[in-house]
Parts: C-alpha cells; sequence; structure tokens
C-alpha cells in the first residue's frame, strides 16, 4: 500500500524494485496490486519482471467500493479460493505472530480455502498494524516459516474439496478435516487452540469427518528440512496418529 508518495520517479522505481525483491527473498511467487494507479503499473510491471514475481493486478474500477477480500476473491474466479492471512488480524488470545500467522492459515485451510495463500497486506499504512516490509527480523523469519509450509503442501492441496470437519476424539482442542483432491486423501488435524499443545494419539478414520476405512497413514512434512514424513499403520479401518502440535499448530497426513 503506497499512497500519498511524494518524490521522483527514480525514487518510486526504486522502492518498487526493493519491494519486489524482498517479496521473492521470502518466497513469494506473485504479487497483487489493488486500486493500482494506470499511471505507475508499467514501472511495477518492470520491477515484478526483473523479481522474477508474478504481478496480478485487480481490476480497480469496479472494485473500488469492496474490500480488498472481495477483490482477491475475484482473481481465483471458478476456482477455490485461497487462504488470505493478514498479520495485523492477531488470532483472539494469540501470545505470538507465530501462532497467529498459523492458526488463520490453517483455520482458511479448513474452511476449504485451498486454492492458493495470499499474505496481506506487503505494506500497510503507518498506525494500521503490522506489515511484511516493515517486519522485524523474527517476524520475518516467522513469515518464510509459513510461506515454506505453503510450499511443500499446496502442490497435493491446491484445489483439494473439504469432505468433512469434526472434533478429534478425545482431544477437546483438536479437529480433523478429510480433503480429498484428484482421487487422494487428506487429514489435516489442527489445533484449534493458542494457548495449550496437543499431545498423544488422534484417531483417523471410519465415518470420522467422512474419512472412511484407512490402512495406513503418510505425514506430509511442513519444511524442506525433511523429505519425507512418519508412517502409521492402521487396525480395523483406524490408524492412530501420533502427533505433538504445539499452539496453532496442524499436520497433515495422506491416508491409503
Amino acid at each position: 500500500m503506497l499512497i500519498g508518495l511524494r518524490g521522483g520517479d527514480d525514487e518510486l522505481k526504486g522502492m518498487f524494485q526493493q519491494d519486489f525483491q524482498e517479496a521473492r527473498r521470502l518466497g513469494f511467487g506473485a504479487v497483487i496490486g489493488i486500486e493500482v494507479d494506470a499511471k505507475v503499473s508499467p514501472d511495477l510491471k518492470a520491477a515484478a519482471d526483473a523479481a522474477h514475481v508474478t504481478l496480478l493486478i485487480s481490476d480497480s474500477d469496479r472494485k473500488r467500493l469492496v474490500n480488498s477480500r472481495a477483490a482477491i476473491d475475484d482473481l481465483w474466479k471458478d476456482r477455490a479460493k485461497p487462504a488470505i492471512v493478514r498479520p495485523g488480524r492477531r488470532v483472539v488470545e494469540s501470545p505470538t505472530v507465530a501462532v497467529s500467522l498459523l492458526s488463520q492459515y490453517h483455520s482458511e485451510l479448513v474452511r476449504g480455502r485451498t486454492g492458493g495463500m495470499v499474505i496481506e497486506r506487503f505494506r500497510s499504512l503507518p498506525n494500521d498494524g503490522p506489515d511484511v516490509a516493515g517486519a522485524d527480523p523474527k517476524t520475518a523469519a516467522e513469515f518464510a516459516r509459513l510461506v515454506e509450509r505453503f510450499h511443500r503442501w499446496d502442490p497435493i492441496l491446491c484445489d483439494a474439496a473439504i469432505a468433512g470437519v469434526e472434533s478429534a476424539s478425545g482431544q477437546s482442542d483438536a479437529k480433523i478435516a478429510s480433503m480429498k483432491r484428484e482421487g487422494r486423501c487428506f487429514a489435516l488435524i489442527v489445533n484449534q487452540s493458542t494457548e495449550r499443545s496437543v499431545h498423544g494419539e488422534i484417531s483417523v478414520g471410519s465415518q470420522q469427518a467422512a474419512v472412511g476405512d484407512v490402512e495406513s497413514a503418510v505425514e506430509v512434512p511442513t519444511s524442506s528440512e525433511a523429505s519425507v514424513g512418519r508412517v502409521f499403520r492402521g487396525h480395523g479401518g483406524i490408524v492412530a496418529v501420533r502427533v505433538d502440535l504445539p499452539p496453532g499448530d496442524a499436520m497433515l497426513v495422506e491416508l491409503f
């Protein structure tokens, strides 16, 4: 968000270049422009191309009176909507930025918003809460962590459909969302608490969350540090998955 800028064209171009380069460094593959002045569009496009970042510009004439979520969703016509995570929108009682970011992303997935992920906003107005551009090193690391998780999960979850969502048996803070895409089945186990961790075994399978009978579950890693995840064997159509989820965290398993 850049409003009421003062300075010459060179200064503006330099700011665009820095922003797109930083977006790329953090792992973002695209930037969405909402309410873009047509006069700066060529410079924005040039900066995006130089940083190898895709630039998507919403039709500001039609979207001027609606919120940014509506404008973003409009770019995802005829497909699953993206998860939208906003740094300034702190989850109730969320103690840290990390818990807030992860909680928002996982909650959006459970709602079926599997068409991608948008972190809003890269740059905000003064006194309008945190943003990506002004993040301190610790917060920037949390952004990078979230983006890395998205890059590991998105190739298999993109446009996945939610088959069912239920609370996990014996774990009041945990929910199980069954997800299906192109004949593959997954279970997303989410710790909805922003204060307490979830430990122990959670049963996945049978009629819970419309999962159906399963023989095994394979963990999908959350980062590039692990190439493969743990394997859990089932019995009687149910698999006991061992979880250790900090507040706001989640675990994704593929079901077989």
